[in-house]
């Protein structure tokens, strides 16, 4: 069983406002905001994703965008593409729980 852990970082804004599509100005501190990681059990490794606030929301953005008509076209059978919208429950889930949910 793929075991993961996700853990969001908050921006260090230093009491700067910021808003999505807003780049990472100099007042923004280089580290992610978003970094997701899982353990491979075929290798034993650890890796990760890093991604910056703007990243974040617009990936939000496209998994809330996705339903199940666009699933069925990529999914091999039905089941598959119900599959898919359930994880994607999820990702949106995660991502309102993470303060990233641009809706």
């Amino acid at each position: 069983m793929l075991n993961q852990q996700l853990n969001l970082i908050e921006p260090d804004l230093h009491g700067k406002s910021w808003s999505p599509g807003q780049s990472r100005g100099s007042h923004m501190s280089n580290s992610p905001d978003l970094i997701i990681t899982a353990d491979n059990p075929r290798t034993g490794e650890t890796v990760y994703a890093e991604f910056e606030r703007a990243e974040a929301y617009a990936l939000a953005r496209l998994v809330r965008s996705l339903n199940l008509e666009d699933c069925r076209s990529k999914a091999v059978s039905d089941d598959d593409a119900h599959l898919m919208t359930e994880g994607l429950a999820k990702l949106q889930s995660f991502f309102v729980a993470a303060g990233i949910a641009p809706w």
